[in-house]
């Protein structure tokens, strides 16, 4: 299913959805959300630059809007982000964990992570906003990264579809960012408390 107040960018493989998503932000319409989907990164990172395991089967997508350039809201995106992936992932039978500020945990191990970055541009600033979700990563290869990690399969064992987690996923963030706009994060914090891993 494509939305279609999404204008979407696809790829096989890339370096980094983000890092195409800034390179191209002048030339993304203003008035919709550009989403940046890839099957595979060769080059992605995380929060400071560490490496994030992005092969093929797993979620690698990066959400692009406007805001205006003196927005506050932009502060909390990260956390506002890992909340829709944390009740989209509590709709599919899982237990997420959120680890302030953007990081998804499952039985305590990093399931996903959200990445924010901004482009000023003349009038608006460009909101990226990374998510990349292991959902088939085997133990064997999640034992290469440098913290304790898991997948979707590994938890729940099936072939997990990136349409399945993406789908609604995009639902959901279009939905409450329309009221993240206007009230700002203090109108997730319960939620997000709920969810937080304490």
């Amino acid at each position: 299913m494509q939305y279609k107040n999404i204008n979407y960018f696809h790829f096989e493989k890339i370096d980094s959805t983000n890092r195409f998503a800034k390179a191209q932000a002048t030339t993304f319409a203003q008035d919709r959300l550009t989403c940046v989907i890839a099957d595979e990164q060769s080059s992605a990172h995380g929060t400071y630059g560490k490496k994030w395991l992005s092969p093929q089967g797993n979620l690698a997508v990066s959400l692009c809007f406007f805001l205006p350039q003196d927005s506050s809201i932009v502060k909390h995106m990260a956390q506002f982000t890992t909340l829709c992936c944390a009740q989209v992932l509590k709709k599919k039978g899982f237990s997420p964990k959120i680890k302030w500020p953007n990081d998804l945990l499952l039985e305590k191990k990093k399931v996903a992570g959200v990445l924010v970055e901004t482009v000023a541009l003349k009038d608006v600033l460009c909101v990226i906003v990374g998510i990349g979700m292991n959902l088939n990563i085997d133990q064997k290869s999640l034992a290469q990264l440098d913290q304790p990690a898991t997948s979707l399969s590994e938890q729940i064992p099936q072939v997990w579809h990136v349409e399945e987690i993406l789908e609604p996923l995009l639902k959901l963030f279009i939905e409450d960012l329309q009221m993240f706009k206007k009230e700002g994060f203090s109108a997730f914090a319960d939620s997000y408390a709920q969810f937080s891993n304490t």
